[in-house]
């Protein structure tokens, strides 16, 4: 028998890698509301697994619930016992194990809790739970909105349990958190994308943070321990989830004309079995001629913004290897689209082994120009810097042992 996961839209799941991965017959299933009762009725699964906008929707469709579920009020896993629903909640469990591992502690804090959800109920049950000093819960049309929120100026924690900020509508943020002058850590169920705009706007910050693709495996291991597919399941939570960022996080290298990215690129991109994207090479194929002719022929502004345009279409790609132009992370658009699935490296090499050849923005000397304005930039950018002053093959290898490093932190 089958597992599956309900929802509404799940374009963004990565349930069904989670689960698939251990050998479970698994799928997702978008579905309408009027269906669930009579797919619950049919009971040809073995267990299921809950997601937007229906935690709270079948809980009155079961047969029992758990404890936990039913103080939370919803439901995200569903064990078929012998023609019994039994529902319970492991997000709850999920949150807990992903806080704690981010340091991210709610006793004694004045917790913010953004949606109304289930997502959100597990959320301040927890908080309930953990002592937390005060809990606010912030809802669209509530008293306490997305509008007049910024009025708790005690808040030292919020937790994003809406699903603002998630693939395919990534780079907003449900709220501004530089606009709470007590502001601790924030955490963020969203998973996909991994680097949130809301996460980004916290490292921005200098303050913990946290994403919920952790939230994610540790939820789903428990489901599995639920419906008797894994009695370890806690000693394989790190692993694996380390495991899937690895698998789909974007390597993204950045840095001066002819540092060596597309050559290193490339390597990376054989030895992993990934795709590979050039910036360059995408404009010269949609365009029919090189970026070294548009520049020269229409100037580097126009240039520019069909750059954007290029790499607004990596938004959503996972799990590959992208080579950037010298000058893509001048604009703070691309440098969000990048880093949303990516971990940004930056490949230096020393300035007697940069060449002009073909490269306008480099030539009659502006190469020492060029590197002392974009070295700054690159370096703030960037979350790993690799020197690529040794072979092609020592340089991928120094950059994918920095990149599982920096993953594993």
């Amino acid at each position: 028998m089958k597992y599956y996961l309900l929802g509404e839209k799940l374009s963004h799941s990565f349930s069904a890698k989670l689960h698939r991965r251990f050998g479970l017959d698994y799928e997702l299933k978008e579905v309408e509301s009027g269906a669930i009762s009579r797919l619950l009725s049919e009971k040809d699964f073995k267990g299921l697994n809950v997601t937007i906008p229906y935690k709270k929707f079948v809980m009155p469709l079961l047969d029992d619930t758990d404890d936990t579920a039913r103080r939370i009020g919803a439901v995200n896993t569903v064990v078929n016992k012998g023609g019994k629903l039994i529902g319970y909640n492991t997000d709850y469990f999920g949150l807990k194990f992903a806080l704690d591992y981010y340091r991210i502690g709610l006793s004694g804090e004045n917790v913010m809790i953004l949606g109304n959800g289930g997502a959100a109920a597990a959320c301040k049950t927890l908080a309930g739970d953990e002592k937390a000093k005060s809990v606010t819960v912030v809802e669209r049309k509530g008293e306490i909105n997305f509008e007049n929120c910024y009025d708790i100026t005690d808040t030292s924690v919020i937790i994003n349990a809406t699903p603002v900020g998630m693939f395919p509508c990534a780079g907003i943020s449900p709220v501004d958190s530089g606009r709470f002058p007590n502001l601790k850590a924030v955490f963020d169920c969203v998973y996909n994308p991994v680097n949130t705009e809301f996460l980004r706007l916290a490292e921005n910050l200098g303050i913990k943070r946290g994403g919920g693709l952790l939230m994610l495996v540790a939820q789903g291991m428990y489901s599995e321990y639920l419906w008797g597919e894994a009695d370890n399941f806690k000693e394989k939570i790190l692993p694996t989830y380390r495991d899937i960022l690895f698998e789909e996080s974007n390597i993204v290298l950045i840095g001066m004309p002819s540092a060596g990215k597309t050559t290193v690129g490339k390597a990376i991109s054989e030895k992993l079995g990934r795709k590979f994207y050039d910036t360059d090479e995408m404009i010269s194929a949609r365009y029919k001629i090189t970026p070294e002719k548009i520049i020269e022929e229409k100037g580097e502004p126009y240039f520019r913004e069909i750059e954007k345009e290029v790499v607004k279409e990596l938004d959503g790609v996972k799990g590959s290897v992208i080579s950037t132009g010298g000058g893509t992370v001048l604009s703070e658009k691309n440098v969000r689209v990048l880093r949303s699935d990516g971990v940004v490296v930056f490949l230096e090499r020393d300035e007697e082994k940069l060449t002009e050849n073909n490269r306008p923005l480099s030539k009659n000397g502006a190469i020492s120009r060029l590197l002392r304005e974009r070295t700054p930039i690159y370096e703030k950018v960037c979350d790993i810097k690799i020197k690529n002053d040794g072979s092609i093959e020592e340089t991928a290898e120094s950059v994918l042992s920095a990149v599982k490093a920096r993953l594993e932190k």
